[in-house]
């Protein structure tokens, strides 16, 4: 569904991957889940 390769996958599995923005939330988008949630200060 991400139209990754599996040897990057097998990064992602192994922690020796870095996630960017792009990919994290197409994860989320992918799954249905919040796994990033940038932290604001009351204004």
């Amino acid at each position: 569904m991400l139209n990754k390769n599996e040897s990057e996958i097998s990064k992602w599995m192994r922690g020796t991957h870095n996630f960017t923005i792009d990919t994290i939330s197409m994860i989320e988008n992918v799954l249905g889940v919040e796994l990033l949630r940038v932290a604001t200060e009351p204004a």
